[in-house]
């Protein structure tokens, strides 16, 4: 007998299955996924237009590891329920997986498999703290001609203590050409949140950083690129890259903590890469 639990939790999946399906079967055009990456390490849901990492690229990760990652990499996050299922749901409602398909050929090495199944396991957004080790699968029937025979969200065990890995995707072409000034943009940003973390050399050191970065963005925007690099690697490079060349901040830094300094060094760093191909 299903307990209320049980119950309550089919009664969502059943929910976010509709909605998905309504989803994908609103779109006129035919849908594929579709191999992605430099060597494969992604795929590419073309009725969605998310980007995901195959699931076994973060295999063995903790949850904590997969979090400082999505920190350093923003443009990716934790893909939802309801995202999985729709990602189930187009690739056998909408591409028609064909016998003989396989699921490799677009999610990679399976995480776990068993004489009759493989399985793609991995954290999700909404897997709880409280239960670190639950996660979202696929699985594929090896039995029945390539295509799916199931999708679960809930919170459950990795099976026989196997490995999981993680569901992450971005709608941002990860193959795209980086946008200088998206970058600086994004750098502001990230230096108007550091006066409240008590990590400037002086509390009030945002304000000009983000004015020399923002001067930056004006010389790029007019085409003045010689003069837009050598602002960029003989005065702000200067304060913000210790951490990167000792080890530590040192007595040119603005920012005093080295996590904190690499995520602007990074993205500065990032911009001097694209100014020198101009």
């Amino acid at each position: 007998m299903k307990t209320q639990q049980e119950d309550s939790l089919m009664k969502k999946l059943l929910i976010l299955s509709i909605v998905a399906l309504s989803i994908v079967m609103s779109s006129s055009a035919r849908s594929e996924l579709v191999d992605y990456g430099l060597d494969g390490e992604m795929f590419h849901d073309t009725i969605t237009g998310l980007y995901w990492y195959d699931p076994g690229e973060f295999l063995g990760w903790s949850r904590e590891e997969i979090d400082l990652f999505l920190a350093d990499n923003p443009e990716w996050k934790l893909a939802s329920q309801l995202e999985i299922v729709s990602l189930y749901l187009n690739y056998t409602y909408i591409s028609g997986s064909q016998p003989g398909s396989s699921m490799v050929a677009y999610l990679g090495e399976p995480t776990y498999i068993t004489s009759t199944h493989i399985y793609w396991r991995g954290y999700y957004l909404n897997t709880p703290y409280s239960y670190p080790s639950s996660n979202a699968y696929l699985n594929e029937n090896l039995w029945c001609e390539g295509g799916f025979s199931g999708v679960s969200t809930s919170a459950r065990l990795p099976i026989d203590g196997q490995l999981i890995g993680a569901w992450i995707n971005t709608d941002i072409d990860p193959l795209s050409e980086p946008d200088p000034e998206e970058i600086l943009i994004n750098t502001v940003g990230i230096v108007n949140t550091l006066s409240v973390t008590g990590v400037l050399v002086n509390p009030n050191m945002d304000e000009p950083l983000s004015h020399k970065i923002s001067a930056v963005l004006s010389m790029i925007e007019q085409g003045l690129y010689v003069d837009a690099l050598d602002k960029l690697e003989q005065d702000i490079l200067q304060k913000t890259d210790g951490c990167a060349t000792i080890g530590a901040p040192d007595s040119n830094d603005w920012i005093m903590d080295c996590v904190a300094q690499k995520k602007v060094y990074d993205n500065i760093r990032e911009v001097i890469g694209i100014l020198i191909t101009l």
